[in-house]
C-alpha cells in the first residue's frame, strides 16, 4: 500500500475520521481565518449608541468621529505534537484484530499512521477549545510553554465578570438568591454594552446542579407549565446537552475536561461553579498562523506531516497549527461565579 504522506490525501483521510467535539468552538466561534505569515491581527470591536444630530436642513452637516475598534499584531502559539512508529509497534495484535487472520503489516501500517494523526489533531483541537473556554470563562488566557510566556486579556467591561458577591444574593445556595433575576440583570448589561441580545447560558456542573433545584426555578416552570419555561433534556449535541429554555433562554451543560499542563489534574473546561451567558451573534474568529514548515504550500488550520528515517527505522507523525481563536466582541457575552 502507498504510503499517505502527501498532505492532500492525508487531509482528505482526516476528514473521513470522525473528530473530537469541540461544543464552544464549533457554536460560537466558526469565523476562520488562515496566514501565510507568522503573526495575525486581532480586532477588538466597541460600538456606540449615538444618534444622529437635529441640525438645520440648509446648514452645514454634523461632522462626527468614527468609533473605531483596536488592532494588535499577535504572534500565535505554536503547536506541534508527534508520533514515532515502529517495527515492533506493527507487531503488536491491534485492538479488534482477528489473531488467526492478522492483517497485513502494510495495511497497519497505514492504519496506525492514520490513528495517530486523527489524535494528534483530537489535541490541537483540545488546546483550541481551552483557549476559547478561558476567554469566556475568565476574560483572559494564558499562554505558557517552550518559546512561549504571555497572557492575552479580553478589554471587557469589569460589569462582564461577575463574582458571586456581584449577584442579587452571594450565591445561588443563598436563601435569598434568584438565578432568574441575575439572568436579567446579565443580559440587560449585554445589550447595553454591545447592542447584543444574550439567548444562551452555559453552565459549570455545580452551577446546573444549583440552577436546577432552585425553588424560584421550580415555581417558575411551574407558573409557566408550558414551552417558555420547558427544562426538557435532550441528546448530547457537539459535546454538549441541551436542557431546555427559560425566560428566553437557551440551556446547555458541557461536560468536558483537559488535563493541566501545569498541575497534571483533569478540569473541566466550564469551571464548576461558574456560569456564561452569551449571544451566538457576537463575533469570533478562529485565526491561524503560518505553519513553519516547507512542505507546508498552503495557509491551513492544521498541517499533518510524515517521514520515515532508515536507520533506525522509525516513522514520523507530526500534526502543526499555530491557532489564535479570539473573541472580536468582547462584551457580548459574560460570566458569573455562582458559588463561593
Amino acid at each position: 500500500m502507498a504510503l499517505i504522506s502527501e498532505t492532500r490525501r492525508m487531509l482528505a483521510a482526516l476528514e473521513e475520521v470522525k473528530p473530537s467535539q469541540n461544543f464552544l468552538r464549533d457554536r460560537y466561534v466558526t469565523e476562520v481565518e488562515t496566514s501565510t505569515t507568522e503573526y495575525v491581527d486581532i480586532d477588538v470591536m466597541v460600538g456606540s449608541r449615538k444618534m444622529a444630530a437635529f441640525v438645520n436642513p440648509l446648514g452645514k452637516s454634523k461632522i462626527d468621529q468614527r468609533v473605531d475598534g483596536t488592532t494588535q499584531s499577535i504572534k500565535p502559539p505554536y503547536l506541534k505534537p508527534g508520533r514515532t512508529i515502529n517495527a515492533a509497534d506493527l507487531q503488536r495484535r491491534f485492538q479488534g484484530e482477528d489473531p488467526f487472520n492478522p492483517m497485513p503489516l502494510d495495511q497497519k501500517l497505514e492504519l496506525l499512521t492514520l490513528k495517530d494523526l486523527a489524535d494528534l489533531r483530537d489535541y490541537v483541537n483540545r488546546r483550541e477549545e481551552w483557549m476559547i473556554a478561558k476567554q469566556l470563562t475568565t476574560g483572559a488566557m494564558t499562554l505558557s510553554g517552550e518559546g512561549i510566556s504571555a497572557t492575552i486579556t479580553l478589554p471587557m467591561l469589569a460589569t462582564h465578570k461577575l463574582a458571586n458577591t456581584d449577584l442579587i444574593a452571594n450565591g445561588w445556595d443563598q436563601a435569598n438568591s434568584n438565578p432568574l433575576k441575575d439572568f436579567s440583570k446579565i443580559r440587560r448589561v449585554i445589550a447595553k454594552d454591545s447592542g447584543l441580545t444574550a439567548t444562551e447560558v452555559i453552565f459549570g456542573a455545580t452551577a446546573w446542579d444549583l440552577f436546577e433545584s432552585h425553588t424560584e426555578v421550580k415555581a417558575a416552570l411551574n407558573i409557566w407549565n408550558s414551552m417558555p419555561g420547558q427544562l426538557t433534556p435532550t441528546a448530547p449535541m457537539v459535546g454538549a446537552v441541551y436542557q431546555g429554555r427559560i425566560k428566553g433562554l437557551d440551556l446547555w451543560t458541557y461536560d468536558e475536561w483537559y488535563i493541566d499542563d501545569q498541575t497534571g489534574a483533569e478540569d473541566p473546561m466550564i469551571s464548576d461553579k461558574k456560569i456564561v451567558v452569551i449571544s451566538p451573534a457576537l463575533r469570533a474568529i478562529r485565526k491561524y498562523g503560518a505553519i513553519m514548515d516547507l512542505r507546508s504550500l498552503v495557509a491551513v488550520p492544521f498541517f499533518p506531516k510524515v517521514w520515515e528515517e532508515e536507520d533506525p527505522s522509525v516513522r514520523y507523525v507530526v500534526g502543526q497549527s499555530a491557532p489564535m481563536p479570539i473573541i472580536v466582541q468582547v462584551n457580548g457575552f459574560a460570566f458569573a461565579q455562582v458559588q463561593a
